[in-house]
């Protein structure tokens, strides 16, 4: 999931005003709502990253984590958007919802390494998600940075281009390097899954 989401979202969060642009054909509508989409790219980059612990915990018994989660962010998140929004603007919903994600991340991390996979959460999150994160951001980064000020479509879309095919020839190329074995997890979670705890 690392692999595809680090690219989407990074593509959509650096080039989220190019991309506006591209779409509604209007200065105006992206001058005023990049920000907003930036944060939503970010925001379902981390919900795609804890979403495999989140399914873990549901299959392994464990629903009172993610119902717990769930009651919380709906006790906090609303709220905070009803006040938020209207006195800050529409910038602080796609906020909220991107710090939403990250405290699931974190609570789902921690739960599914410790109820399901009985090993370190952050350990596993720094060796399958940073390698992704840090390529990603050197590649989407760096042509970000590159990418000059006025620009048309075909520019834009050819920096893309080149970023995403930097991203996914590295990863492919340094894999054998990273510690990124789907093999290892998909056992650890396959044995864990074959005797599901009852709660």
């Amino acid at each position: 999931i690392a692999f595809f989401g680090v690219a989407a979202g990074l593509a959509m969060s650096l080039f989220a005003f190019d991309i506006l642009l591209l779409w509604t054909g209007s200065l105006e509508v992206a001058q005023y709502t990049y920000v907003v989409l930036s944060l939503l790219a970010i925001a379902g980059l981390v919900n795609a990253i804890l979403n495999p612990a989140y399914s873990l915990l549901v299959a392994a018994g464990y629903t009172q984590v993610p119902l717990f989660v769930n009651i919380a962010s709906v006790l906090v998140f609303i709220p905070a958007l009803w006040l938020l929004v209207p006195m800050i603007g529409l910038q602080v919903a796609a906020l909220l919802w991107l710090a939403q994600n990250m405290v699931s991340l974190v609570v789902y991390a921690i739960y599914v390494h410790k109820l399901v996979l009985d090993q370190s959460a952050f350990r596993r999150l720094a060796s399958e998600v940073v390698p992704y994160l840090v390529i990603g951001c050197f590649w989407f980064g760096g042509m970000r940075l590159l990418l000059p000020s006025s620009v048309t479509a075909l520019t834009t879309g050819l920096f893309l281009a080149v970023a995403a095919i930097g991203y996914f020839a590295s990863i492919l190329l340094l894999s054998r390097y990273l510690d990124l074995s789907l093999s290892d997890f998909l056992k650890d979670s396959s044995s864990t899954l074959a005797s599901p705890q009852t709660q």
